[in-house]
């Protein structure tokens, strides 16, 4: 799982074979850590940054269960602590409320 940050601060996970290079790559920089992530300026042509990390818990179960439809579809924390999932479930959920936690104490507006 890879989270980025791009140059408008939006901040997404998606899956990607991290042994291949990103799409767009000359603009993509990588970062090691949540630290990283959140300081390290846009420059030179960057535009995105992607923090490559294991996630644990079933991400797809949750998608499934929000059944998300066409286009962006925003999420209140209720959304997410609501959904009917296993103990894996939970665990996803979790994780993306931590982050969105993470973000918000940094100052960051974040949306789910």
């Amino acid at each position: 799982m890879a989270t980025v940050r791009d140059h408008r601060g939006f901040i997404f996970s998606r899956h990607h074979d991290m042994n291949k290079p990103l799409p767009d790559y000359f603009r993509i920089k990588r970062v090691e850590s949540f630290d990283q992530l959140i300081s390290t300026p846009f420059s030179n042509g960057i535009n995105a940054l992607c923090w490559q990390r294991t996630l644990t818990g079933d991400f797809r179960e949750v998608v499934e269960k929000l059944g998300a439809g066409e286009g962006i579809t925003s999420l209140e924390e209720s959304d997410l602590e609501s959904l009917p999932v296993s103990a894996a479930g939970k665990l996803a959920v979790n994780q993306m409320l931590e982050d969105f936690r993470l973000l918000e104490a940094h100052g960051l507006s974040p949306v789910l």
